[in-house]
């Protein structure tokens, strides 16, 4: 880093999980020498959290003298329910209620963050769980000249799409809808003798009024007999 002149300028960046962060760093004449201060008052951005499982937030603190000396530490009372780490950030474990408490070593000031975890995920975290979904297919010609494709079930979801080509390496069309997780078959229409199909099957998950599609399965063929 290199700074031209005295002042105060604002650092952001953002860290590996996502979650973004900026720091005010105060520049000085070479000359100039300023009495180390202590914290006098110690506060977080919010003294009160809500989180979905599964999820995670920044807590900022702030210091009264703004540019005063500390140590600060954080502690959570009650971890299963929710971790913080060094910078602040606070991850969601198991539904409850705890504190997060900011310490500082130096002068003893504290500042505390109410934390309550409800139950299940957040709409954000049921779609990216609905598009990881997926399963593993299985196909078998019956003696009636239909076709017979399995699967098991895929957690969370709320169907299946079928799709179909000619060819392996086709235009997948899709051609039936199996509605509930749980509902792992599915039966096609008679076929011509000896023709050849190919078939793919994705879960989908309701999340709101919206279908989210999860991946494709693998691909089967099947000749029809």
């Amino acid at each position: 880093m290199t700074y031209y002149k005295p002042g105060t300028v604002t650092i952001t960046g953002t860290l590996r999980n996502g979650v973004k962060n900026s720091y005010k760093l105060r520049i000085y004449d070479a000359e100039y020498e300023e009495e180390e201060q202590s914290i006098e008052a110690l506060f977080l951005n919010k003294t009160k959290l809500s989180l979905y499982q599964k999820e995670h937030a920044q807590l900022i603190p702030k210091k009264t003298p703004r540019f005063a000396y500390g140590n600060i530490i954080w502690l959570s009372l009650d971890p299963t329910v929710a971790e913080v780490d060094y910078y602040g950030i606070v991850y969601s474990g198991k539904p409850g209620k705890t504190t997060i408490v900011a310490y500082d070593m130096e002068s003893g000031c504290y500042a505390n963050c109410e934390v309550t975890v409800k139950k299940g995920l957040s709409e954000k975290a049921k779609i990216a769980a609905a598009k990881e979904r997926s399963v593993t297919l299985k196909g078998k010609a019956l003696k009636n000249g239909t076709v017979r494709l399995t699967w098991k079930k895929a957690k969370g979801a709320s169907g299946y799409f079928v799709y179909m080509a000619s060819s392996r390496k086709g235009t997948y069309k899709k051609i039936a809808s199996v509605k509930g997780a749980k509902t792992c078959t599915w039966t096609s229409a008679k076929m011509k003798r000896g023709a050849s199909c190919f078939f793919k099957v994705r879960p989908y998950t309701k999340v709101g009024k919206k279908n989210y599609r999860g991946k494709n399965s693998n691909i089967v063929k099947v000749r029809a007999k």
